[in-house]
C-alpha cells in the first residue's frame, strides 16, 4: 500500500506504528486539534485502510529491527571468531592473546563487573522518599 493522500492521515499512521504515544498524542503530533485529538483518532481507527495502513508500517518496522538484529549479531560472531583466532595462534604476543580472551571473555559475559559506590568521605549513601510522608 502506498502512503496516504492525506499527509496528516499518514502520520498518525507513521506515529501509530512506532509505539510510544497515546492514540490521542499521535493525532496531536499529527496535527489534528488538541481539543478534538481523541475523537479524531477514534474516528480514524475505525476507518480500515487507517488500521491496514498502521498495520503495513509496523510489519516494515518489525522487519528493518529483525535485519539490524541479524547484522548485529553476524558482526558480533566476526569478532568473537577473530578474537579466537587470535587466542590460538601461538606465534602471537602473549599480551594480544590475553586482551584478546578478555575481550572473548566479555562478550560472551563471563565477567561480571562490580563498582563500590559510597557518598561524601566514605560514607553510605541514604536515600529520603520525597513522597507524601516527607
Amino acid at each position: 500500500m502506498a502512503a496516504l493522500k492525506d499527509p496528516r492521515q499518514e502520520k498518525f499512521c507513521r506515529l501509530m506504528a512506532v509505539g510510544g504515544k497515546t492514540q490521542e498524542q499521535a493525532a496531536i503530533d499529527a496535527g489534528y486539534s488538541a481539543k478534538s485529538a481523541r475523537q479524531a483518532a477514534s474516528r480514524l481507527l475505525t476507518k480500515a485502510h487507517i488500521v491496514d495502513r498502521v498495520a503495513e508500517l509496523q510489519a516494515v518496522t518489525e522487519e528493518k529491527i529483525a535485519d539490524e538484529q541479524k547484522d548485529i549479531i553476524d558482526e558480533l560472531s566476526k569478532l568473537r571468531k577473530f578474537w579466537l583466532e587470535v587466542i590460538d595462534n601461538k606465534e602471537e604476543r602473549m599480551n594480544n592473546r590475553l586482551k584478546a580472551s578478555e575481550l572473548y571473555g566479555k562478550s560472551i559475559a563471563a565477567f561480571v563487573e562490580k563498582r563500590e559506590v559510597s557518598g561524601k568521605d566514605g560514607e553510605p549513601i541514604t536515600f529520603r522518599w520525597a513522597g507524601d510522608d516527607g
